[in-house]
């Protein structure tokens, strides 16, 4: 869904990072979410591809054009109640460190998908609240209104 030149472009995209409601001044967070927009019919086939992926796939390599290359594991989560539909699973960089990876939420509202990723900094998921994902959809649903 990010690559530089995806199988279905996309019409539109913006990126922000995210931290904690109250956290102290200069905490930093490796949480971002990502808005990017589609067709109605080519973002309904990409979310049926990216769910038969995850049942099909547990680990691939990226290969960027700057030459490093990465192997990455994948780990179906449940997907959460938000949304259109949505898909949830644990990206890990098999040669990070400490073997934590990101949380991959992805939430389809019509033609647009809201993709969170969220640090695992501890050995258990950090998954984004519902509520931010059902909020962040009521805005899309709103932005998509004539």
């Amino acid at each position: 869904m990010m690559s530089v030149g995806p199988r279905n472009p996309r019409k539109a995209m913006v990126w922000a990072t995210m931290k904690p409601q109250g956290a102290p001044a200069g905490v930093t967070t490796s949480s971002s979410l990502t808005l990017s927009s589609h067709e109605v019919k080519v973002a309904q086939v990409w979310m049926a591809e990216l769910k038969q992926a995850l049942v099909g796939c547990s680990e691939f390599t990226a290969v960027s054009q700057h030459g490093w290359t990465y192997r990455f594991s994948l780990k179906p989560l449940s997907p959460i109640k938000a949304g259109d539909d949505s898909v949830r699973y644990v990206l890990t960089n098999t040669s990070a460190p400490d073997g934590h990876g990101n949380v991959m939420t992805v939430v389809r509202t019509g033609g647009a998908f809201a993709t969170y990723l969220m640090r695992q900094d501890t050995g258990k998921p950090v998954h984004v609240s519902v509520a931010v994902a059902n909020r962040q959809h009521k805005k899309l649903q709103a932005a998509a209104r004539p």
